[in-house]
């Protein structure tokens, strides 16, 4: 369901390199890109004031073109090849090119080396994108110095400046990436959940009335012969429990169908006369906190469907305190669900979020299935090694 590291660190982690602007935002980044473009005009335009002639005005030409096409690929597409290594020599050919050009266009060929540093940080991570801005202010003022060109440092603060907006630019694309993954994912695993639930509800639903409806089914049958008015109860009961079971479903599916604990112990004594077994039921659940009434019932639900599928038993006991709620039955069967299911997992999973342990297994002479507190150290060593909680007596006559 989840990946096995989280999205939003791998959107921040990976950086920039599949793009600054994302696949889609590449209109966006060109344009961003192109706008300042127009600081090129004077380097351009100089240079072909200092050089007049065809070739030289060529060449500045064909610079410039070139430093601009790497400069917009680097800054203003989210380019499939940056997802290799060599996107890092974006940098160094950009301040490659500005050098070059200098002597086309003299001081004002300083401008290439602020694009150069811009597309620094579109390119590298965040502290290799610093040390190349450091590197290339240094590189502007050493120029500076050996060519003697006076300039108040007017040059490399506007290299830092231009870097620290294009820094900003960077992180604050790299949050919403990083968010918007967050929000993707979050999304997958809403919709994971509630696949879940709607399985684990229509299982609950569909496994206890079908259960029941096979049973009466084939009490039915049996009775046609020698008791038509009786089997015709049977049917008209089915009929209903169908029309029930369809209602459940739709309700579970709109998200809306709630289990009490009333319903489901008055449920599972007809299910159980049905199947010829007699129910031990309680007669009240006033003691039980209303925030476990729900999950008391799916106990029941599930409890008492295995009971009829598996067990074979004769009886079958319910027993139900504020904290805790039991499942018994005196029959030899329940292998399946000793041996773990869907719907043992669906039951163990609901009864987990409401802050409690589910206990299921053979004991005695019969199969127990409990919800119950998690055991706290104070609890005796006999009850402990019993599995059972205090609170929950066990059937009359057994221990």
């Amino acid at each position: 369901m989840s990946s096995a590291r989280d999205p939003a660190c791998q959107a921040y982690a990976g950086g920039i390199r599949s793009g600054l602007w994302g696949q889609r935002g590449w209109v966006i980044g060109m344009v961003f890109a192109a706008v300042w473009l127009a600081f090129l005009v004077a380097p351009l335009t100089d240079a072909w004031t200092r050089h007049p002639a065809p070739g030289p005005r060529a060449l500045s030409t064909a610079l410039m073109v070139c430093f601009v096409a790497v400069y917009l690929l680097a800054v203003g597409a989210p380019f499939r090849f940056r997802r290799g290594r060599w996107h890092a020599l974006v940098p160094v050919v950009l301040v490659l090119l500005a050098l070059a050009y200098l002597p086309l266009a003299g001081q004002s060929g300083l401008n290439l080396l602020i694009f150069a540093s811009v597309a620094a940080h579109a390119t590298l991570s965040m502290w290799r994108a610093v040390a190349t801005t450091l590197a290339i202010v240094v590189l502007s003022i050493v120029l500076l110095a050996a060519l003697h060109w006076d300039d108040d440092a007017g040059y490399p603060l506007a290299i830092l400046a231009a870097s620290m907006a294009m820094f900003g630019v960077v992180r604050m694309a790299e949050r919403n990436r990083a968010l918007e993954a967050s929000q993707q994912e979050r999304s997958r695993t809403a919709v994971l959940e509630e696949r879940e639930r709607i399985g684990r509800d229509l299982h609950d639903i569909l496994g206890h009335s079908l259960t029941v409806i096979a049973v009466k089914s084939e009490l039915a049958g049996k009775l046609l012969a020698t008791d038509p008015a009786r089997a015709r109860t049977e049917i008209a009961d089915i009929e209903r429990l169908t029309r029930d079971a369809l209602a459940d479903v739709r309700a579970t599916a709109a998200g809306v169908r709630e289990v009490t604990l009333v319903g489901e112990l008055s449920s599972a004594r007809a299910a159980l006369l049905t199947a010829g077994i007699e129910p031990e039921l309680p007669s009240a659940v006033e003691d039980v906190p209303g925030e476990l009434r729900e999950v008391f019932g799916y106990v029941v639900r599930e409890g008492v469907t295995n009971v009829i599928r598996h067990s074979g038993a004769a009886r079958c006991w319910v027993r139900v305190s504020a904290d805790a709620i039991e499942v018994r039955d005196d029959g030899a069967g329940q292998r399946a669900a000793v041996a773990g299911g869907h719907g043992l997992a669906g039951l163990r999973a609901r009864v987990e979020a409401a802050g409690l342990v589910l206990v299921s297994g053979r004991d005695g002479g019969g199969f127990r299935l409990a919800a119950q507190r998690p055991a706290r150290r104070a609890v005796s060593a006999p009850a402990a090694r019993r599995g059972r909680p205090a609170a929950v007596p066990g059937p009359a006559g057994r221990a």
